[in-house]
């Protein structure tokens, strides 16, 4: 991972090209970590629960070291907090939250810990959600690039704008080829959905 860890954003409605999305790009990750993975459409193995996760990393030797894996699973609410210290713990890592808006930053510290100090433990962040407002402000407030998809919500294309200017209200809404990506260092293009490179 690069010294300047990456907080990534990915906002669009259901079927509009989330997913397809990450699967391009966890391919290029070499070690990530998955939590709520409730449809196993990814490309990582799935684990049943945090220990079950946890031994597997440990048998692969994946804590502190920059050995690559891809792991995943569905933590239950009770368990959501294990699962950000593991992250913090594992180091040099990627952890990606499919379901973003499930985790209150408020009432769990390690998340917190990963938000706000995460380039320390060189975690990064890539959290999906249908809507900006559904995640917490401070993982907005800390997001160095945002991919959006269809948006049809007037809140959430006012948000979405406020970033990247006009540009968010020209995406068509259907059908959904298109999305918005942003940077933090100001650069902005419409990129197709299953080409990376911008629009001609």
């Amino acid at each position: 991972m690069s010294e300047r860890r990456d907080v990534i954003l990915i906002f669009g409605q259901t079927g509009s090209g989330k997913t397809t999305w990450l699967k391009e790009e966890l391919a290029r990750r070499p070690r990530v970590l998955l939590l709520d993975a409730d449809f196993e459409e990814l490309p990582v193995a799935y684990f049943d629960g945090i220990p079950a996760l946890v031994y597997y990393l440990q048998g692969r030797n994946c804590f502190g070291t920059l050995v690559p894996f891809r792991a995943s699973c569905t933590p239950q609410p009770w368990d959501y907090e294990t699962g950000f210290e593991t992250a913090l713990a594992l180091k040099n890592v990627d952890l990606v939250l499919e379901e973003a808006d499930r985790f209150d930053v408020e009432h769990l510290d390690a998340y917190a810990e990963v938000i706000v100090r995460g380039r320390h433990h060189g975690v990064g962040l890539l959290a999906a959600s249908l809507h900006p407002f559904a995640i917490s402000k401070e993982v907005r407030r800390q997001a160095t690039r945002v991919i959006s998809f269809r948006q049809t919500d007037p809140e959430d294309l006012r948000w979405i704008s406020f970033l990247v200017g006009d540009a968010a209200w020209d995406l068509p809404d259907y059908p959904a080829h298109e999305f918005l990506d942003w940077r933090a260092d100001g650069e902005l293009k419409i990129r197709q959905k299953h080409a990376l490179g911008p629009r001609t």
